[in-house]
């Protein structure tokens, strides 16, 4: 059954009402939850950081003290001239459901920060710390996916995610109809613009993005679509058959979207694309072929940190994103291991490295 991944509540800078944000979010919660359907997490973001003037130590310490434990928040989200390394880590220690990101929006950016963004990748040995990081190609995206969640909506407002990685495989399989799966985005749309009434914050949208969850695999959708094992030729078909489908259920359904809403393929969140790696068939370079033309970007992946040239990546993907005119993101986990090595990834389970 397919479930709300993420609501997210995308709030102002006015950190002293975050207690009350997250109170807002909880009854938005329980009431969509009231109609029939779950939210599996709660979340709320911060418009992104401009200036380097900024007061990261106040701004970190009043979220530390004012957060629920059980609500995750994207807060970090900071433009080059904004990015520290050290400040970054050290809101991440105040506060362990912090989130973040870095926008580099062209080579001179990626040029001015270069040297720092070496610095960040070397800093910590804890990969946990990596999970919560992302940088963002090209421009900022208004979505509930954490960790670049900035709210560049300009208001407060709301938005979802979705798990429904079922959906699809019933749609490949014959089971359900596109119809059918629209029928039921109608139905949770519906309710969330009967909340935006009922509670006056604006509803920005669904991000439709398709994206797995363990056993709930889009390795294994791509696998169906496209009639081949992932990561071999065949397998960017079958990656573009699903983002059509996506498109398909956006126009029937005629439901309000945000977002990135395209297939996402995070490695440890993927119980098939885990298997591939223990293989040794999927590496880190098929990731950013794939990104070349199929999906959001690379996310979620271990990589030696022996191997990892940071800078020369983002330069590729710079390159990427301006050819397909979209953002791209970028999750990496750098680790002192060896491709094929086991790394503890704590609520995500046990990981491996990839080869480069």
């Amino acid at each position: 059954m397919a479930i709300i991944r993420s609501l997210t509540l995308h709030v102002d800078r006015n950190i002293g009402r975050l207690k009350e944000y997250s109170g807002i979010l909880k009854k938005i919660s329980e009431h969509i939850t009231s109609k029939g359907f779950e939210v599996w997490t709660l979340r709320i973001s911060t418009p992104p950081i401009e200036g380097s003037r900024f007061d990261f130590g106040s701004y970190c310490s009043s979220i530390a003290e004012s957060m629920d434990g059980g609500v995750f928040i994207s807060a970090l989200n900071v433009e080059a001239g904004s990015f520290d390394p050290d400040t970054v880590l050290g809101c991440f220690d105040r506060y362990s459901l912090m989130f973040g990101s870095l926008l580099i929006r062209d080579h001179s950016d990626l040029d001015a920060v270069s040297g720092k963004i070496y610095r960040f990748y070397k800093a910590s040995g804890d990969p946990m710390v990596y999970t919560r990081f992302s940088t963002l190609i090209g421009s900022w995206v208004h979505t509930p996916y954490f960790p670049s969640s900035p709210n560049i909506g300009g208001e407060v407002g709301f938005s979802v995610a979705l798990r429904y990685v079922d959906l699809f495989r019933k749609i490949l399989d014959g089971s359900s109809s596109i119809s059918e799966v629209a029928g039921f985005l109608r139905g949770l749309d519906g309710l969330l613009r009967e909340v935006e009434d009922l509670y006056g914050f604006r509803y920005y949208g669904i991000d439709l993005s398709l994206s797995p969850w363990m056993s709930e695999s889009v390795g294994e959708l791509i696998e169906m679509a496209s009639g081949v094992r992932f990561p071999f030729p065949g397998s960017g078909s079958g990656i573009d058959r699903l983002n059509r489908l996506i498109r398909v259920l956006a126009n029937t359904s005629r439901v309000r979207t945000v977002g990135f809403n395209e297939v996402m393929i995070p490695v440890e969140e993927d119980d098939l694309l885990r298997s591939r790696v223990a293989e040794g068939v999927l590496s880190f370079r098929d990731l950013i072929h794939f990104a070349a033309y199929c999906i959001v970007g690379v996310d979620m992946a271990i990589v030696g940190r022996s191997d990892l040239d940071i800078v020369k990546v983002l330069s590729d993907l710079i390159v990427i994103s301006r050819i397909k005119g979209r953002p791209l993101g970028i999750r990496v986990i750098p680790v002192d291991s060896s491709p094929g090595s086991m790394v503890d990834l704590g609520r995500f389970g046990v990981g491996r490295v990839m080869r480069y």
